[in-house]
């Protein structure tokens, strides 16, 4: 900014120069408005029939998971132009890992229970010892998958499930957390909680839990991970 230019020739010559740069910046500037624009390419991923379908995740091999809520229902696998229905209704996909692993949950008349989803077709379900409900919400490349235990009255913690074993994630005061993803680095963010009564997002790992706190509110959510970071909305 240019103060008192009336006052001294000094002040007028350099407000003069600042608007003879400003000049050249302007007449420069079209070649930033015409820069290429980015361009997408948009490719349907429907078979051809009506119908209500979602997609849930892609992995860096381009395969894509997703699910057809309309008859005929089942798990949709796309990747390179070829698209697969698995003929179950009963199964909603959550993501899907590196290796094609995709976990999701079952839904079941008795409530739902998490499942893998292995490349060649078999299917291991993550049963709760205690009968509950189970619900993945994210495996990683290593194949841990993230769930979420629900019992009659709610929330009933979470964990981290592999090949049979069990990681707890318990909240403070043992207070059970609702999680939302899960990392390569067994990183684990959701919300939790605390013991003043707020509900908070937190990070886990390792065992330990770290309350993240909030933007100004009294409650707090983490939705996403990446490597390092939690995503946060308030």
């Amino acid at each position: 900014m240019v103060k008192n230019t009336h006052h001294s020739n000094g002040g007028f010559m350099f407000a003069r120069i600042a608007a003879a740069l400003l000049g050249a910046a302007i007449v420069s500037g079209p070649a930033f408005a015409t820069s290429p624009l980015p361009s997408f390419r948009f490719t349907s991923l429907r078979s051809g029939t009506l119908g209500m379908e979602f997609v849930n995740g892609i992995n860096n091999n381009g395969l894509i998971v997703g699910f057809r809520a309309s008859t005929p229902q089942g798990v949709i696998l796309s990747q390179n132009g070829t698209r697969t229905l698995v003929p179950d209704g009963s199964l909603r996909p959550d993501s899907l890992n590196l290796s094609g692993q995709i976990a999701g949950t079952q839904f079941t008349g008795n409530g739902f229970r998490a499942f893998v989803r292995n490349p060649d077709g078999s299917m291991t379900f993550i049963e709760d010892p205690q009968g509950r409900s189970t619900d993945a919400f994210g495996i990683n490349d290593a194949g841990k998958v993230l769930v979420n235990v629900s019992g009659p009255n709610g929330s009933a913690g979470a964990m981290l499930w592999q090949a049979g074993n069990v990681t707890p994630i318990i909240g403070p005061g043992g207070n059970q957390p609702t999680a939302t993803d899960v990392n390569n680095s067994d990183v684990v963010v959701g919300n939790v909680r605390t013991l003043t009564g707020e509900t908070q997002a937190f990070r886990w790992e390792a065992g330990a839990m770290t309350i993240l706190g909030s933007l100004g509110n009294s409650d707090s959510y983490a939705s996403d991970t990446s490597m390092t970071r939690a995503i946060l909305w308030v």
